[in-house]
């Protein structure tokens, strides 16, 4: 496997391989979407680098096998200073050189995650991954991470950056923009203006913020500028762009159908994307007199007839269930449940509610594991199941047959994904009842 993926070859990797800022980014460029050259060092690359310095990792292992606190503390230093001597293999290096002049033009780039910015030339990548690594492992080493090996390869992204004329974000019906660069110290609510939508897409209002200064990029560093007198007290974006980044918005949220946050750059010729991530805002809870909705638990002593789990799309279970019917035909017609174990099936799992299936049986823990996501909440695996639900209109869910969660081991946070007002309800082996009957009042009250 290559040591990079870009943008495009993301999707057919787990979150766990790539990182999850790259795969929001992949989906707001398939909705034609703009979105800034990004680039994916996997987790198998970085895993490659530390397996190819084994001195290093030896002193990995001494930061965790020594009980003597002086030993731990020389380790520790040991550890960070292999770090920034550590070498890359000829083939990573040709790799990451290549895409970083074909791919990302060669100019401006940051790492994330991280606060490595303005990075310019071939060596400049390197000496920033290996400072970047480095500061990472030191708050690791500090924190005494539970899943430490691990962390060490998370994924790394490296992003094209603009000499922007403007930068900003947008969130709900609300975009800032600033002046120039987005830098530590233009990062506040009095440098950026602020353009109000109305929900209909027109912008309603402004606050127009006095900017004095702004920043520009240079090699590992921001340069500040004083502002011309004319454009101190005037918009940064025109309404004509600010509406075309309130639509670039919205046709991402339309995407991914969740709340998000977007970070945008423009310079003279170009308008991109930087950044999607999921966002919610602290909304204050109203006190309101809603009717409480009765839960119930469906308990199977025994399974219906089901699907096998070895199909791996829906086109092939829809022909397993045609042939499990052509072979009991002087028989009762049976019920198909489809095991809905792979992220495939997930994704299409409107096509549930139709024959010749009577429901399914959504296996999370086993989807988990195709995505290498991890427990025990499976935050990806719940965003995906979530997703697929919302893909399904509300009316039909209402007069839908049965769609139920199997449940290896009880657990609230799961429940709480699957049990939507709409569904009947989550099954579970007969001794765990009681215990999901009290998660179900918890989750009532």
């Amino acid at each position: 496997m290559s040591a990079i993926l870009t943008i495009d070859q993301v999707r057919s990797f787990a979150v766990s391989e790539t990182g999850e800022a790259i795969q929001l980014l992949f989906l707001a460029k398939q909705a034609g979407v703009e979105v800034a050259p990004t680039v994916c060092i996997t987790r198998t690359a970085l895993r490659q680098v530390l397996d190819e310095n084994p001195k290093l990792m030896s002193f990995v292992s001494s930061t965790h096998d020594s009980s003597d606190l002086v030993k731990l503390r020389v380790a520790e230093e040991q550890l960070l200073h292999s770090f920034s001597k550590i070498k890359f293999s000829e083939k990573f290096v040709a790799e990451v050189t290549q895409i970083y002049q074909d791919y990302l033009g060669g100019s401006f780039v940051r790492i994330i995650p991280g606060s490595a910015e303005n990075i310019t030339g071939d060596a400049n990548i390197f000496d920033s991954l290996k400072s970047l690594w480095a500061a990472q492992i030191a708050g690791k080493l500090e924190s005494k991470h539970s899943q430490f090996f691990s962390s060490l390869t998370d994924p790394l992204i490296i992003q094209t950056q603009l000499q922007a004329t403007a930068s900003g974000s947008i969130y709900g019906t609300k975009i800032r923009a600033r002046l120039g660069v987005k830098a530590d110290k233009n990062d506040h609510e009095k440098d950026t203006d602020i353009y109000f939508f109305s929900k209909s897409g027109e912008e309603s209002s402004s606050e127009i913020a006095s900017k004095e200064v702004f920043f520009q990029r240079s090699s590992d560093k921001f340069i500040q500028k004083k502002t011309p007198k004319k454009s101190q007290k005037t918009r940064v974006i025109d309404k004509q762009t600010a509406k075309r980044l309130f639509e670039i918005y919205r046709t991402i949220q339309r995407k991914i159908l969740k709340q998000i946050r977007i970070t945008w750059e423009k310079d003279a010729t170009q308008l991109i994307v930087t950044t999607v991530e999921e966002f919610e805002a602290q909304i204050p809870e109203k006190k309101h007199n809603k009717q409480k909705l009765t839960k119930v638990a469906i308990v199977l002593e025994d399974w219906p007839e089901e699907i096998h789990q070895d199909c791996t799309s829906m086109h092939e279970a829809i022909h397993l269930a045609s042939d499990i019917s052509h072979t009991k035909k002087d028989q009762k017609p049976s019920q198909h449940w489809l095991r809905v174990s792979t992220p495939a099936l997930l994704i299409d799992l409107h096509e549930v509610l139709h024959a010749p299936f009577s429901g399914a049986i959504i296996d999370l823990v086993e989807i988990a594991h195709h995505l290498g996501d991890q427990g025990p909440d499976f935050s990806t695996t719940t965003k995906l199941c979530k997703t697929s639900l919302q893909k399904i209109p509300k009316d039909e869910l209402k007069k839908a047959k049965p769609i139920l969660l199997q449940l290896h081991h009880p657990n609230k946070h799961l429940l709480s994904t699957i049990y939507t007002d709409e569904l009947l309800g989550a099954t579970c082996a007969k001794a765990d009842f009681e215990i999901v009957m009290n998660m179900l009042s918890e989750l009532e009250q």
